[in-house]
């Protein structure tokens, strides 16, 4: 799911989802799940939501990112968010 610079990705254990941003004064990605926030943002270091967010921007076609860009619709292993 993305909205205004923000990637949301489901947990995998829960029906959370995390919220991932870039951010400019870091220079990475950093999401809210406890696992990033107190164990690998310290090191520097991506959680699984950063990675799994990292590896669809490095497959996805230009269709696909441009309709989740513009229509706000994505499809996270099976489940669809809008």
């Amino acid at each position: 799911m993305y909205s205004q610079g923000r990637w949301g990705i489901p947990s995998d254990n829960s029906d959370r989802i995390y919220v991932i941003t870039w951010s400019e004064a870091f220079g990475m990605w950093v999401c809210e799940c406890p696992d990033f926030v107190y164990r690998r943002a310290q090191r520097r270091d991506a959680c699984k939501h950063i990675q799994k967010l990292r590896d669809f921007l490095d497959h996805a076609s230009y269709e696909q990112f441009n309709r989740l860009i513009n229509e706000n619709e994505i499809e996270w292993d099976g489940m669809k968010e809008k």
